[in-house]
Parts: structure tokens; C-alpha cells; sequence
């Protein structure tokens, strides 16, 4: 996933470079921690700016939850 991040934040990648690419997040967090998901949203909002379409809302697991994830 490093290879893959550092490639999504490269500046030169024009806005719609992902227009063909539709996808999905979900992140396995724990909301006791003060960067809750934050992966989850970064990565589903840089998708979302290079062109991407997202299928799903992105979710967002917290073990805090009754159920946990």
C-alpha cells in the first residue's frame, strides 16, 4: 500500500487520471484514537480528486462499536 499512496500523492497526476476506476473503502479503526480512519478518508477523498468513482459510501469500522467492526 506505501507504493500505492506515494503514486496516488505524486503531483503530477492530472485531475481525471482515474476516471475509469470505480471503488471502495472501508477502514478498520478504533475511535478512541484521535486520528480515527483517517487513512480511509484521505485515501477516499484523493481518489475522488484524481477522478475515480466511488461505488460505496466509505465505511468507517470503529472497535469502539457494540459489535466492533
Amino acid at each position: 500500500m506505501q507504493n500505492t499512496w506515494k503514486f496516488l500523492l505524486r503531483a503530477d497526476l492530472p485531475a481525471g487520471s482515474l476516471k475509469n476506476l470505480n471503488f471502495a473503502v472501508f477502514g478498520l479503526g478504533d475511535s478512541s484514537y484521535e486520528l480515527f480512519n483517517a487513512m480511509a478518508i484521505k485515501a477516499t477523498k484523493r481518489l475522488l480528486d484524481l477522478g475515480a468513482a466511488m461505488v460505496l459510501e466509505t465505511g468507517l469500522g470503529d472497535y469502539q462499536h457494540d459489535f466492533e467492526y
